[in-house]
């Protein structure tokens, strides 16, 4: 049976060739697989690299990926790219199953409660000599404004649903609840649930990343399934039967 062959947060930048074989090795792959990775693939120098190293056929990105460049200028490299969903519509799978999926990205709500200082704010384009809450916040509502142009669409197409994104949308993933604000995209998970309750009959299963804390959350027709990771360890967060 056909397998989603899930990856994340593997940070491909750290390992040396042999962790990299290893990590392909232990997928296994067969032309009859697909493979999806949630993000935090490498870093800007090396993303484009590895896309072309590893197999993959759909991907979304997540901050690491922008470290020493912009979200405009990585996004715009990968303009021609098939596999990109952020920049992509629903695609279907099979008779019953569609895959969608957009970056996403925490929106800084209750910063109040929050003390971290990210790399992100440091490292990424996009926050220099602007607010860094409201980068954050506008950077989550495109995957909002994806989330309204697409869910339906996708669930229109099959009653089954695999959303792909790096942070997860509902705050039961946080690693720390006073730590949410950056860590969490609620604004996603708002829309997701509006939603999906207008649709029972059908699944939604999403798979993300970011906090490298592994857990999985049912909730109704939503299940979502956060990425355990680790630096130097890439290995496979999950495989599907499609």
């Amino acid at each position: 049976m056909p397998r989603l062959i899930w990856l994340s947060d593997t940070h491909l930048n750290f390992c040396n060739e042999e962790q990299v074989t290893n990590l392909i090795t232990s997928m296994n792959y067969k032309p009859t697989d697909k493979v999806v990775i949630s993000g935090d693939i490498a870093d800007s120098k090396t993303l484009m690299h590895f896309l072309n190293r590893i197999p993959v056929d759909y991907f979304v990105l997540g901050n690491h990926d922008f470290y020493h460049a912009s979200t405009s200028f990585i996004r715009a490299q990968l303009m021609e790219s098939s596999g990109y969903l952020s920049q992509r519509g629903p695609i279907k799978l099979n008779k019953d199953t569609v895959i969608l999926g957009h970056d996403g990205w925490a929106d800084g709500l209750n910063t109040e409660e929050c003390n971290i200082d990210l790399n992100d704010f440091y490292l990424i384009g996009d926050f220099k000599g602007i607010n860094r809450e409201t980068v954050m916040r506008a950077l989550s509502h495109e995957s909002v404004r994806y989330i309204y142009g697409n869910l339906v669409k996708a669930l229109m197409m099959g009653s089954h649903v695999y959303l792909i994104t790096h942070v997860p949308p509902f705050i039961k993933a946080a690693i720390e609840s006073r730590n949410a604000s950056y860590f969490i995209n609620r604004s996603m998970g708002d829309a997701i649930k509006r939603i999906m309750s207008l649709y029972p009959e059908n699944q939604l299963t999403i798979l993300c990343g970011h906090t490298h804390e592994a857990r999985s959350i049912k909730m109704d027709n939503i299940e979502m399934h956060v990425a355990g990771a680790e630096y130097y360890h890439p290995k496979i967060s999950g495989i599907f039967e499609i």
